[in-house]
């Protein structure tokens, strides 16, 4: 039994849909949570209740705090190797592009926000 079957499957789905928002392909999702490919499919267009909702954006807030993690890491090992200033100009231009691709936790609240009033919105046609 690995750690991911512990998981119920109510949180596999948010899960699944934190990472694909993170852009994670089917194939990684399914290695990760142990599951089939086409389970992640499924997951994905199910919606999801406001606790489950919440824990997505939570997750996707943990894998941003770890990203920047990895980049201040990543950034403090290439300074210790930079001697010069041509080097350290290399070095922004790098931390710039990657910072680029990685959404920011603003940005994640932002969409958890938008997604909530969504929601809202489409709850009402449905009554």
């Amino acid at each position: 039994m690995s750690n991911t079957d512990l998981i119920p499957k109510d949180k596999k789905q948010a899960i699944t849909q934190a990472m694909l928002d993170l852009n994670y392909s089917a194939t990684e999702i399914a290695e990760e949570l142990n599951i089939h490919r086409s389970t992640v499919y499924r997951y994905k267009d199910k919606p999801l209740s406001e606790d489950l909702r919440h824990f997505a954006t939570e997750i996707k807030t943990l894998f941003s705090i770890k990203q920047s993690q990895i980049l201040s890491k990543l950034l403090k090992k290439i300074d210790e190797e930079v001697d010069d200033t041509y080097d350290m100009r290399a070095l922004v231009s790098a931390f710039n592009i990657i910072s680029k691709h990685t959404k920011s936790l603003h940005q994640i609240h932002k969409e958890a926000l938008s997604d909530k009033r969504y929601d809202k919105i489409m709850g009402g046609f449905g009554s």
